[in-house]
């Protein structure tokens, strides 16, 4: 499904080398993304060390908190390999999903299975099964970029 052309002109494809960064913790940016081919790393930085958060592969969609939010960026997202995204603009997101509601189903079950995910990490850190030093880094990672705005 997410492998097409770009059927909207709201919406663009973009290529990124091995390593380029798509976007950056604070950026304003407010683009979702569709990776087409490769895949993306998510990571933040907390405490000095690099945490990464999710490595994401093609069909996923990514970078919808600042376009749904309305905030900045809240981690950084880096290519792996040769990448091409689809690349939405808000207004082509919205018009996306009244032509293609299945999209926004999409979306709503990719986001549904990463809080799964966390939920499933939070209970193994929760009863011992990593690194305490390294367990606390990632959830002070993870929660700084949850928390409400001031």
């Amino acid at each position: 499904m997410f492998g097409r052309k770009a059927r909207f002109p709201e919406q663009s494809s973009r290529v990124f080398k091995d390593g380029e960064e798509i976007f950056n913790d604070g950026d304003h940016s407010r683009e979702l993304y569709v990776i087409q081919v490769g895949s993306v790393e998510i990571s933040r930085h907390v405490e000095g060390k690099r945490v990464v958060l999710a490595n994401m592969e093609k069909g996923t969609i990514f970078g919808e908190m600042a376009l749904l939010e309305s905030l900045p960026r809240t981690a950084t997202a880096t290519a792996r390999g040769k990448t091409r995204l689809l690349v939405m603009q808000p207004g082509g997101f919205l018009l996306k999903i009244r032509r293609d509601p299945t999209f926004g189903f999409e979306l709503l079950q990719q986001l549904s299975g990463r809080l799964r995910k966390a939920n499933e990490r939070l209970e193994s850190m929760a009863v011992g099964g990593s690194d305490l030093e390294e367990s606390a880094v990632f959830l002070r990672a993870a929660f700084t970029s949850l928390q409400e705005p001031d």
